[in-house]
């Protein structure tokens, strides 16, 4: 994969991971009782989703993975995103990280928004895969 490919696809996790930080953070909010977000929530949410993109690259190798190594990649993605979410919210205040039932429920928002993502990358790797098998059948007939 080359450095345009990787840009593109960070770029697109980037967006797919704000929106669902974005909808889960605003289904938490709903269901604790808040009323609003506020400006400096989004940006931290943007802040968030540039950071959990940014480590993504730990899945990134040049030479090809196996199914094991590839595995093991997404679990330390996952153990960093977790890390990255309850630091900042924690932070901001948005929970505490000495309440034990916090953690578990930010944690299983955050496990929520990782398998999304990771299945909507997985299916757009998916179709791009089959367009370019399509193409190339159509091309050797």
């Amino acid at each position: 994969m080359d450095l345009r490919e990787i840009i593109g696809r960070l770029s697109n996790t980037f967006f797919v991971t704000f929106f669902w930080i974005m909808l889960a953070m605003t289904m938490f909010l709903r269901y604790f009782g808040a009323s609003s977000v506020s400006m400096n929530d989004i940006y931290t949410v943007i802040a968030l989703s540039a950071l959990t993109t940014i480590a993504e690259l730990v899945l990134y190798s040049k030479r090809e993975l196996t199914k094991l190594d590839l595995l093991v990649r997404h679990l330390i993605h996952l153990a960093i995103a977790i890390m990255i979410v309850l630091a900042v919210a924690n932070f901001r205040g948005w929970m505490s990280i000495r309440e034990p039932m916090h953690v578990l429920i930010f944690t299983g928002i955050i496990l929520v928004v990782h398998v999304v993502v990771t299945l909507i990358q997985f299916y757009q790797t998916a179709r791009s895969a089959d367009l370019i098998a399509k193409k190339l059948r159509e091309r050797y007939k």
